[in-house]
């Protein structure tokens, strides 16, 4: 579920809210990470988890994140750009991805839960494990 932020702005830049305590789909507060892509055309796909819910939003650049419905085995497409800032909601279980389609895209990732590495909350497939969705090509 991906919804249109509120961008205020003026002549010192702009502000917008990405996440509050008192949104529909706030569970609760796990920890906030922040992805970085080098570079134009990078997957990272696909995963998922069994406790976390995760909301994200593109602070900077743009980037097509990907999700698959368990149940339907649906895909559902949101462009998310920072020019017209979304804020995607994913709840746990459902398989998710992202493409960055600038250099330098920048996510922002907020989680209902912490993530430990010596007991991760996770499945992992590569990015060509589902073979019903193909990954934009972004060649020059």
């Amino acid at each position: 579920m991906a919804e249109k932020l509120i961008l205020h702005s003026d002549d010192r830049g702009f502000l917008y809210e990405m996440l509050r305590c008192d949104h529909q789909h706030f569970v609760k507060f796990g920890q906030i990470y922040v992805i970085g892509d080098a570079h134009r055309g990078v997957v990272r796909a696909w995963h998922r988890h069994f406790l976390m819910d995760e909301w994200f939003c593109c602070v900077s650049g743009e980037a097509l994140f990907v999700l698959r419905d368990p149940q339907t085995g649906c895909f559902e497409e949101h462009y998310l750009t920072s020019a017209s800032p979304v804020l995607l909601y994913v709840p746990r279980l459902v398989f998710h991805g992202h493409q960055a389609f600038t250099h330098g895209a920048i996510i922002v990732a907020v989680c209902s839960e912490p993530y430990f590495k010596n007991r991760p909350d996770e499945e992992r497939v590569p990015y060509d494990h589902f073979r019903d969705y193909q990954w934009k090509d972004l060649a020059v």
